[in-house]
C-alpha cells in the first residue's frame, strides 16, 4: 500500500509536467457505423460506481472508454488527466446534457488491478469518472470485439508493463461504438468534438 501511495505521488509529477508539455497535433473523431454494441449484453464487469456493469450501463449515455492499467508510468496518466480537464472544463461552461457524459477506464491489468485499486487511481483524476474490471476471459472477448490490443511485455521490481490501444472509443446512447479518438489528442478539438456530440 505504501509503495501504491509512492507511486501516485510520482504520477502527480508526471500529470503536471505533461501538462506545461501539450502537443499541438491535430486531432478528429473518426466515425464508425454504429451497428455493434460496444458491451456484449451476456458480459458483466465490476464497476467503481455501479457495483456490477453491464451494457444498460451504456444507455442513455454518451460515453468516452480508455483502456489502460493503474500502473502506466506515461501515456495512460496523460490520457485520464486531459479527459478530466475536458470533463471539467464542460461542466464548468454548463455544457448542454452534461449529465449524459460518462468517462469510463477499463483496466486491462487482470492480476493486479481489482476493483479497489481501480477506484483510488481514477479518483486521483476525476471523482466522477468510473473504473471498470473485468475476468480475464471477459476482458479478452471485450477487446477482441471492438479490436483493442493488450500485452504484458516486460516486469520489474513487481511491477508489470504492457502495450495496449491507447484509442479514446465513443460510445452513443444507444449503447453502439460510434467513433474514435487516435492519439496525439489535440484537448480543443477533443472538446469541440464531445460538445457537438451532447447538443
Amino acid at each position: 500500500m505504501k509503495n501504491f501511495y509512492l507511486f501516485l505521488g510520482l504520477l502527480a509529477i508526471i500529470v503536471i509536467g505533461l501538462a506545461f508539455n501539450e502537443p499541438k497535433e491535430q486531432q478528429a473523431l473518426t466515425k464508425l457505423k454504429p451497428n455493434k454494441l460496444f458491451f456484449n449484453e451476456e458480459l458483466s464487469a465490476q464497476s467503481t460506481i455501479h457495483g456490477t456493469f453491464g451494457q444498460k450501463h451504456f444507455l442513455n449515455k454518451v460515453s468516452l472508454i480508455f483502456f489502460g492499467y493503474t500502473r502506466c508510468p506515461d501515456f495512460c496518466p496523460d490520457t485520464l488527466a486531459k479527459l478530466s480537464r475536458i470533463h471539467t472544463s464542460l461542466k464548468n461552461n454548463n455544457q448542454d446534457n452534461f449529465d449524459k457524459l460518462q468517462i469510463v477506464f477499463i483496466s486491462v491489468d487482470t492480476e493486479n488491478d481489482d476493483i479497489v485499486t481501480v477506484k483510488k487511481y481514477i479518483q486521483f483524476f476525476n471523482n466522477d469518472f468510473i473504473g471498470v474490471t473485468l475476468s480475464p476471459n471477459d476482458l479478452k472477448t471485450l477487446t477482441k470485439s471492438i479490436g483493442v490490443y493488450y500485452e504484458k511485455i516486460s516486469s520489474s521490481h513487481n511491477i508489470d508493463f504492457y502495450e495496449h490501444t491507447g484509442t479514446v472509443f465513443l460510445v452513443n446512447q444507444s449503447g453502439k461504438l460510434f467513433g474514435i479518438f487516435t492519439p496525439p489528442f489535440d484537448l480543443s478539438k477533443l472538446e469541440n468534438e464531445i460538445s457537438n456530440f451532447l447538443n
